[in-house]
């Protein structure tokens, strides 16, 4: 991974350039998280008139009758709840994405307008909220799905805990992480999908089968130098968290002295939680803006050369190496490139 460094360097510089440029991204990321808010506060209320409607009486529980209405109830809102948090965060993700394809291939549209009042972010979320909403839900309710399915796992893993069911725990365990793993790839496949849809706004199934055929003809090379570039975008929303909890409890001293260290949790809890929500939201779009410049590398490298020369120089010599064990093959990063119809 230590080669993929210089490259890496100069994606994230550019890409934060570039949300510097755009810094509408970050305000509709702002505005999807305080949706994302409201949309928890109303599926909590739901979650609470349902069960008072639903949920069996002390007779009903004695004689061991439950209610399958209240289950199916509760899990369809979880459902719920977990897609409309999946999208509201990926029409952002999307508007980012087609932002930053406009920058790439007619960087003269970011010039026009003015901070967060730039037409091409607000032409990117207006395609991601129409053409584009579809693909989103499509995504985001496979995401969801998974999610609900692991939070019922983590639920009766817990019934087993209390019943002291070792075989359900072990069994939940297993199933628990399994739909983990699901989980994560399914979020990344769904990033990188993302992707084309916001710049050719295609199908989400058309763009799945764009990123597989990223992958066939690129090998890895683009999906190892992101999670090198998500590393460090990891480590400045981990630092970020830091500060803000330590500036909580500076604070804090600075108004109660000594006092403050008496109950130091509640001047840091709100500031660490605050600051984490901050530093996410603001780095999400960076995240975005490294994976759609991957991507537009991959489908018109030439046209990075234009923009950022070092950048295009570095991707260059990390897509195509000579591999020792086939010299008459192109790699990437030492995998070989399949031929057409084969699969990587």
């Amino acid at each position: 991974m230590w080669e993929k460094i210089p490259a890496t360097a100069h994606a994230l510089s550019l890409s934060s350039h570039v949300i510097f440029t755009l810094p509408g991204t970050v305000f509709v990321a702002f505005t999807t998280a305080v949706v994302q808010v409201g949309w928890f506060g109303v599926a909590s209320v739901a979650f609470v008139n349902v069960y008072t409607e639903l949920a069996p009486s002390e007779e009903e529980v004695e004689a061991g009758e439950g209610s399958g209405a209240l289950g199916v109830a509760m899990v369809s809102l979880l459902l719920a709840l977990y897609w409309g948090w999946q999208v509201f965060s990926n029409v952002a993700y999307v508007t980012t994405c087609g932002s930053v394809a406009s920058w790439y291939f007619y960087p003269a549209s970011v010039e026009k307008g003015c901070a967060c009042f730039k037409p091409v972010v607000w032409e990117a979320l207006g395609r991601a909220c129409t053409a584009s909403f579809g693909s989103i839900c499509a995504g985001s309710l496979l995401v969801a799905i998974v999610q609900t399915i692991g939070a019922i796992l983590r639920h009766i893993e817990l019934k087993a805990r209390e019943e002291g069911n070792l075989a359900f725990i072990l069994i939940a365990c297993c199933f628990r992480c399994a739909f983990s793993f699901l989980e994560a790839l399914l979020e990344m496949f769904n990033e990188w999908a993302y992707v084309y849809v916001a710049i050719y706004g295609t199908s989400f199934t058309t763009a799945g089968r764009a990123v597989l055929r990223m992958v066939n003809e690129e090998g890895l090379m683009t999906i190892l130098q992101s999670i090198v570039a998500d590393r460090v975008v990891s480590y400045g929303v981990f630092f970020g968290t830091l500060v803000g909890g330590a500036s909580g409890f500076c604070a804090m001293y600075a108004l109660y002295g000594t006092h403050a260290f008496d109950a130091p949790a509640v001047g840091v809890a709100p500031a660490l939680l605050l600051s984490l929500l901050l530093a996410h939201t603001c780095l999400r779009p960076v995240h975005a803006a490294i994976r759609t410049s991957l991507v537009c590398f991959a489908e018109a490298p030439s046209v990075l050369r234009t923009r950022d020369e070092k950048l295009h120089a570095a991707f260059v010599e990390l897509q195509v190496k000579p591999d020792p064990n086939a010299p008459q093959t192109a790699t990437a990063v030492g995998v070989p490139v399949a031929q057409p119809g084969a699969m990587v």
